[in-house]
């Protein structure tokens, strides 16, 4: 076989030039895309490789073509709609563990809150490993691990059985949590990777609002049998996980040097130390030792949320209007199980699928501001908006919406009032959740990209998110149990009005505290010298050689 010549690209922008006008140093045949901006940022690494059967082919992210990327991002909305599916099914089984283990009802709801909690602690352990040991096979790993804590679940005897093999099920669940966003990165440019991420969250939440639904219909068929409704309900997961499943193999290896470590050893070493990249862990960042992997990446994100004012604002607002919606999922049927006495499965209906309604309204609205307002600014600066905060306004629109709705629901909770005036509230609270969610984590990822910070902030938003979702899910029966639906659900939307302020005060002061930043693009603090790097200068680095 004759040498084949490859080449990759990492960390791709896009940055209009003309070829009369190029960097120093940049040679004539540079890398354009199909509209003549040039791809700044990229590490070109050529080498040339026998056709043999012991060498391996990496194809850069970027350049797979269109099929592969539409297969890897329909397995990952799949993935989304099934994670979020399971973490809502579970809140139809409260009465149901109730009557089987003899609890009481906080202890019934954790199996929702457990496996909400392992999205956090997953989200944190898994993130920073991503960038050791790549996408593609964490993925692989985690989701089949998945689906294998599933049926443990539907198996359970008793109730710390079911509460564990809950927790695990939520933890591996969090590697495409965390993935996800970052592989679009990889392998979409621009408004695409906007519309993908978009669609990504809109699948989530959809699942979760239908999980209610599904959940209570399969426990009525099966009600004569108690034991036999909750497993058909864990059993129902699992077939819909299984079945999913195969498709993670579309996903590919999309971070930049796990591919490069795919070629052979000797290529490897020679392309990386002749383009500069230099250094042990460059090359091969698996032997970097375990203290400093958990020392300098599982502490970060930590970090960042107490000393980063602009993502502690931001994370908080996301997390509340999170919670917010892993309460309904319990609580926002009882009006119409108890003020206009349906029965439990035709209770379901109206607020949760109103809701579903409300989150495509809300990602309609969030891919026309990308279409229409954000697309073209990223096309003239280089994949940059002018200002970050601009991501901000639909997440007003959204911090709008959020308390209107919640008031609504409050106060029709009446059996005089027409069942569709209450439901239509979920409307609001729905697209209101869409729209703060996703464009929140729009805005982290618009202020730390191109840092290596990145991921540390996504990894904090998430945790602080699932967190607040498993707390009120425990919280939010009782509070509803003695408050009662009008004034429990009043607290949450005082709560949501006071939360208006932060998408203001971010789209007015965002920027100036932005430049204040130690971590944020436009800051004006060195980045050499942060509080992270200084910490992270006093954990020994790992010394190998490849």
């Amino acid at each position: 076989m004759g040498k084949q010549s490859y080449k990759h690209a990492s960390r791709i922008q896009k940055t209009p030039t003309t070829h009369h006008n190029e960097p120093p140093g940049k040679p004539p045949n540079d890398s354009r895309d199909h509209n003549g901006y040039l791809l700044e940022g990229i590490i070109t690494l050529d080498y040339n490789a026998n056709g043999s059967s012991d060498s391996i082919s990496a194809v850069p992210p970027m350049s797979l073509p269109l099929w592969r990327k539409i297969m890897a991002s329909i397995s990952l909305y799949l993935i989304a709609f099934v994670l979020g599916f399971d973490s809502s099914i579970g809140s139809a089984l409260v009465g149901t563990i109730i009557k089987r283990f003899h609890v009481i009802p906080p202890f019934a709801l954790m199996n929702v809150a457990m496996y909400v909690k392992g999205w956090s602690l997953g989200t944190a352990l898994f993130g920073p490993l991503s960038d050791v040991f790549g996408r593609r096979y964490p993925m692989i790993i985690g989701t089949l691990l998945f689906v294998v804590f599933q049926i443990p679940t539907g198996e359970a005897k008793n109730l710390q059985t079911l509460i564990v093999c809950r927790f695990l099920t939520g933890f591996f669940g969090s590697v495409p949590l965390i993935l996800a966003h970052s592989i679009f990165a990889d392998i979409w440019l621009g408004t695409q990777r906007n519309v993908a991420s978009a669609i990504f969250t809109a699948c989530l939440l959809t699942g979760a609002c239908l999980g209610p639904i599904a959940g209570t219909y399969l426990l009525m068929a099966r009600i004569p049998d108690i034991v036999m409704g909750w497993r058909w309900i864990e059993y129902t997961t699992v077939i819909m996980s299984a079945a999913v499943w195969p498709t993670v193999f579309f996903v590919p290896e999309s971070r930049a040097m796990r591919t490069v470590q795919t070629r052979p050893r000797s290529e490897r070493r020679r392309s990386i130390s002749h383009h500069g990249l230099g250094g042990p862990h460059e090359i091969n960042p698996n032997r970097v030792s375990a203290k400093h992997l958990f020392d300098v990446w599982i502490h970060r994100p930590f970090i960042m949320i107490f000393t980063e004012p602009v993502l502690l604002l931001n994370t908080v607002h996301s997390a509340l209007a999170f919670g917010i919606l892993y309460i309904s999922f319990e609580t926002y049927m009882q009006p119409f199980v108890h003020t206009r006495h349906w029965k439990p499965d035709v209770a379901t209906l109206p607020p949760f699928i109103t809701m579903a309604i409300g989150i495509l309204v809300g990602t309609l609205i969030t891919l026309y501001f990308i279409t229409v307002f954000f697309s073209p600014q990223l096309r003239q600066n280089g994949g940059n908006l002018l200002r970050p905060e601009q991501r901000l306004i639909p997440v007003a629109i959204g911090a709008f919406l959020l308390p209107g709705g919640l008031f609504w629901f409050a106060w029709t909770d009446k059996r005089d009032v027409h069942w569709l005036a209450q439901s239509a509230s979920c409307l609001l609270i729905g697209a209101g959740v869409m729209l703060i969610c996703q464009q929140s984590e729009a805005y982290t990822l618009e202020i730390y990209r191109n840092s290596k910070y990145l991921n540390s902030a996504l990894t904090a938003t998430l945790i602080l998110r699932t967190m607040f979702a498993g707390g009120f899910t425990m919280a939010g029966s009782l509070q509803y149990e003695r408050m009662h639906v009008p004034w429990a659900t009043t607290i949450w939307g005082i709560a949501a009005t006071v939360m208006i302020a932060i998408p203001i005060c971010l789209y007015v002061f965002g920027e100036r505290m932005r430049a204040r930043s130690r971590y944020a693009r436009g800051s004006l603090v060195d980045s050499d010298v942060d509080v992270v790097s200084q910490w992270e200068s006093r954990v020994p680095a790992a010394t190998s050689k490849v």
